[in-house]
């Protein structure tokens, strides 16, 4: 089963404590100092790391870049003017990416209960996803990060 790289301790704005570093297919051998310096929780239910990184990103957002393009009909030495946006899912408005966050998921959001259940058997993986969704996605919690991008809404991207 999957295994979750979590911080166990903060000393910065970029890190939070319960952020996911990193998703590990079961068996990795973590270091001394990984062991010693974050949490390591198994996620049972999902086959590979691969599917549980996919299942945590698709339960809360999605980046795109889109570009603003020149005049139509017209030559240009320009390049187009280029930005990242994000949207929760499943269909959120876009907004630009303006400061993103290092980690990206925060699994302290769940409950004890509710991550001791992740890492049993007695769960489906429906299950699993929607305790997924309840891990806080930190893009939202940058104020600059929510201004709304009405011409992208208005595209249905």
């Amino acid at each position: 089963m999957p295994q979750l790289l979590i911080i166990k301790d903060a000393n910065t704005v970029a890190k939070k404590v319960g952020d996911i570093i990193g998703v590990y297919e079961d068996g990795h051998r973590f270091s001394d100092t990984e062991q010693n310096y974050y949490h390591i929780e198994s996620v049972a239910g999902f086959k590979t790391a691969l599917e549980l990184k996919r299942a945590l990103r698709e339960s809360h957002y999605e980046i795109k870049q889109a570009n603003r393009l020149p005049v139509a009909n017209q030559w240009t030495f320009t390049r187009p003017e280029e930005k990242e946006f994000w949207r929760e899912l499943p269909d959120g408005k876009w907004c630009e990416l303006v400061d993103s966050p290092k980690y990206k998921i925060n699994y302290h959001a769940l409950t004890i209960e509710e991550r001791r259940q992740m890492a049993e058997e007695e769960l489906t993986l429906e299950q699993r996803v929607e305790l997924l969704k309840k891990c806080e996605n930190r893009i939202k919690t940058i104020s600059a990060n929510l201004t709304e991008q009405s011409e992208l809404n208005l595209a249905h991207i």
